[in-house]
């Protein structure tokens, strides 16, 4: 039979106050990466030159005008003169490299509880997928066919009121339609909204869900619904800038057909480095890509920019 030991002021059981070498911070192996947004602008590239001379960093796209018609008839004695025809117009493109890159060590891969080097290209992923949506809609930003609500001149003309609605965007719609701008797919044009934006159009009871109008496997990486021949699809990369009146000013692109053109002679991809450290310590790894983009179509590009209700 055994006798209980008072624990107070007792020599006895071992605990952790006692041994406390022996019990440690414990870490989860795995680790995980800040939420991001995933890539969007470039899904909307659909055209590419066909036939390129010769490799150049400089790729230039001609396009012809239509020629004028007239509806006077023949004179049945004289022949008419011949059709004035126009000077086509170009699209240039210029290509560059674009790429980073970065470094493990050797210590770090003996020593570190993790997987540095596979976490490491997770990272130069992620950034290079940030990158080619960056260049991408750097080059959308150099629309020129911008509309606002309530026909203001300016973004800084913007006031708090002026959100997407369904009178700016059925403006929108006559818009492109007016420049003769295709769907860019069946009879809708392509919308990419900041969630501030899409808060208030979600609102309207003519708003669509996905599911009630389309087959799944057809939809837009990150696609919110369907409003007005536009399907919008949410970006937080649709930033909003203040203008000079403190309001938040949000840039909704839309897209229709062969709105974007692109060169990459070299897709992006994962380069690894030669190791030149003597004693084989320093892994580089990166990525890298030879692109350029180029507005190929200013009439099937459309700039909204509007302010939100959304407060929370």
């Amino acid at each position: 039979m055994s006798t209980a030991l008072p624990f107070a002021g007792a020599t006895g059981p071992v605990d952790s106050t006692d041994w406390t070498k022996l019990i440690e911070t414990a870490y989860d192996r795995e680790v995980s990466y800040y939420l991001r947004e995933q890539t969007m602008f470039r899904s909307m590239i659909d055209v590419r030159p066909k036939r390129v001379a010769m490799p150049g960093d400089v790729i230039v796209l001609t396009r012809h005008k239509d020629l004028d018609v007239t509806l006077t008839p023949l004179s049945e004695v004289l022949t008419p003169d011949p059709l004035a025809v126009k000077d086509p117009d170009r699209i240039t493109i210029n290509i560059d490299e674009y790429g980073d890159w970065g470094v493990d060590t050797l210590r770090l891969e003996t020593f570190a509880f993790t997987q540095p080097r596979q976490e490491l290209v997770n990272l130069l992923g992620r950034h290079q997928l940030d990158k080619i949506d960056g260049l991408v809609k750097q080059v959308i930003d150099t629309g020129t066919n911008v509309l606002r609500p309530n026909a203001r001149a300016n973004k800084d003309a913007i006031i708090a009121g002026d959100k997407l609605t369904t009178g700016v965007i059925l403006n929108s719609r006559t818009h492109l339609r007016r420049n003769l701008a295709q769907y860019k797919d069946g009879s809708n044009y392509a919308a990419f909204a900041h969630p501030d934006v899409v808060f208030d159009v979600m609102q309207d009871p003519a708003w669509l869900l996905p599911r009630n109008y389309i087959n799944p496997n057809d939809l837009y990486n990150g696609e919110a619904g369907k409003w007005m021949s536009h399907r919008f699809v949410e970006t937080v990369r649709a930033a909003p800038t203040a203008n000079t009146g403190g309001v938040k000013v949000y840039p909704t692109y839309v897209f229709g057909a062969e709105a974007l053109v692109e060169v990459c002679p070299k897709e992006f991809g994962t380069v690894v480095g030669p190791v030149q450290d003597p004693l084989n310590r320093f892994h580089p790894v990166g990525y890298l890509g030879i692109w350029g983009g180029a507005i190929y179509r200013q009439d099937a590009l459309l700039r909204v920019e509007t302010a939100s209700t959304f407060t929370g």
